[in-house]
């Protein structure tokens, strides 16, 4: 698939490193570098809805040392929202994400049951990255200084 660049904003997330998710005991699967999916709920996933389209890029940083690091990065491929990529059964059979597979995370999804999802119920969202066109999961780490960031 070739993605061409949209009118999209670009994106900088910040996450919690695996090694701080273990010290603080957060179990959060997501986002799911392996498979560059990233799912959103909440207020932030209409933040998502509004700025980011295939073609958008985004950048994963974290703390290491005290600094703050690019550690990530997804060419966005495509969007889908929560609930249609739990009813996708291609996309349920591709990913594994938290979003796509709620009932595999019962701690973040008490009770979930995939035939009793409404749509009305769902305000989520996934966005997948493109395999072709990423930088992933970085070796180097690109130090991020707050004044180099431009609109």
């Amino acid at each position: 698939m070739d993605i061409e660049y949209g009118n999209g904003k670009n994106m900088l997330y910040r996450y919690l490193s695996p090694s701080v998710m273990k010290k603080k005991h957060i179990d959060h699967p997501d986002p799911l570098f392996d498979e560059l999916t990233y799912g959103e709920g909440g207020n932030f996933s209409s933040m998502v809805r509004q700025n980011v389209l295939p073609g958008s890029h985004i950048f994963f940083h974290t703390t290491i040392g005290g600094q703050r690091y690019i550690t990530a990065h997804y060419f966005v491929s495509k969007i889908m929202e929560g609930f249609d990529a739990r009813q996708d059964k291609d996309t349920r059979a591709t990913y594994r994400n938290v979003h796509i597979h709620p009932e595999n995370f019962e701690e973040w999804w008490p009770s979930y049951d995939v035939n009793l999802e409404k749509e009305t119920d769902s305000n989520d969202i996934v966005i997948f990255g493109d395999k072709k066109s990423l930088l992933g999961n970085l070796r180097i780490h690109y130090l991020l200084i707050k004044n180099s960031l431009k609109n």
